[in-house]
């Protein structure tokens, strides 16, 4: 039988924020992924990564056909609240958090 020894407590925490981390970044690809993909069926396009989720908010905010009720009840709320976060541009923490590499 082998035996494992103890972590500190300093190692289980570190464990414990990578793990979580890894979850909230594969959250974040999930949700870009959804959206691109929901945009895609009103043609709107945009490459992949969260370094492009910008180009994607400017093109429902343009879009006077595509989208109608995305860019008009749904689209402010993301822009708002949660892009920021997609793209690296908020000061909260959290998102500082899931940006970190």
């Amino acid at each position: 039988m082998r035996f494992v020894t103890v972590k500190s407590e300093a190692k289980q925490a570190s464990a414990v924020i990578f793990r979580t981390r890894d979850v909230l970044v594969s959250q974040r690809t999930q949700l870009i992924n959804a959206i691109r993909g929901h945009l895609s069926e009103y043609g709107l396009i945009a490459p992949q990564g969260p370094s492009h989720v910008k180009r994607l908010i400017a093109q429902v905010a343009d879009s006077d056909e595509a989208a109608p009720l995305f860019r008009d009840d749904c689209a402010p709320g993301f822009r708002d609240d949660l892009a920021p976060c997609l793209v690296g541009s908020a000061g909260d923490d959290c998102c500082q958090f899931i940006q970190a590499r």
